[in-house]
């Protein structure tokens, strides 16, 4: 995944339901530049970066419908960019899948 300056990241999050057996309910979604992720990130080892949480609004048509936490964590040098951070799948509603961001 290749940083692109002014891309955008899009969250949604959905709320299983039934156990998984019926359609998950949209909670609500939130588009944020990745530049503002990344702004005034700090270094936090050799060759990596992290930000500050932010706290985004999540939206449910004109509603607000709650917020998520997100901090960005970057490799500096393209060679390490198949650094990921590991997360429990079971944390989500399946199947999950990584998405693929600015142009990569």
């Amino acid at each position: 995944v290749h940083y692109t300056e002014g891309a955008f990241v899009k969250i949604r999050v959905l709320e299983e339901n039934d156990g998984g057996s019926s359609a998950a309910t949209f909670c609500g979604e939130v588009s944020v530049c990745i530049d503002r992720l990344v702004d005034r990130a700090e270094k936090t080892s050799e060759g990596a970066s992290e930000s500050k949480p932010h706290c985004l609004e999540l939206i449910n048509g004109n509603e607000n419908t709650g917020t998520v936490e997100v901090i960005a964590r970057y490799r500096h040098n393209d060679s390490e960019a198949r650094f990921v951070t590991p997360v429990n799948e079971g944390n989500f509603v399946t199947p999950v899948h990584r998405i693929q961001v600015s142009g990569g």
